[in-house]
């Protein structure tokens, strides 16, 4: 028996989950103390980040049935960081 699993590109699966990744443009990241309250904020939403300092970005891995990515830059802004694709 053969199974096709056709998973869409950016997309990572993991057993019964199709997790959704983005990388993520936050200008006002400036230091660790900003890129650990960005990955705090992103641990408590339930999505894995890997913050990069050095170039303000963050890529994240996420689940849209449990929450889409407005929400997610909605949750960013609200600690006062614009995230930009």
């Amino acid at each position: 028996m053969n199974v096709n699993l056709s998973i869409p590109y950016g997309c990572i699966f993991r057993v019964g989950v199709v997790l959704v990744e983005k990388r993520l443009k936050v200008e006002d990241m400036t230091c660790g103390g900003c890129a650990r309250k960005v990955k705090g904020t992103l641990d408590e939403l339930g999505v894995h980040a890997d913050v990069q300092l050095a170039d303000r970005t963050v890529t994240i891995q996420f689940d849209e049935q449990k929450i889409s990515l407005e929400q997610i830059k909605d949750s960013l802004e609200d600690i006062g960081y614009e995230a930009t694709e």
